[in-house]
């Protein structure tokens, strides 16, 4: 599936590293933004998840 655009979202994950498997390998959102322990950033198409 690939996501072209997202309206607003902001997840509370308590593993970030799980987070970033998810969303990084199986929805293939690339990590445009880290900070280890603290937040990621994902782009979605021409929108941002984080």
């Amino acid at each position: 599936m690939k996501f072209t655009q997202i309206k607003e979202v902001c997840l509370y994950i308590s593993d970030l590293d799980v987070a970033e498997d998810f969303y990084g390998d199986v929805l293939e959102m690339p990590v445009i933004s880290k900070v280890e322990g603290r937040h990621i950033f994902f782009r979605c198409g021409t929108s941002v998840l984080f």
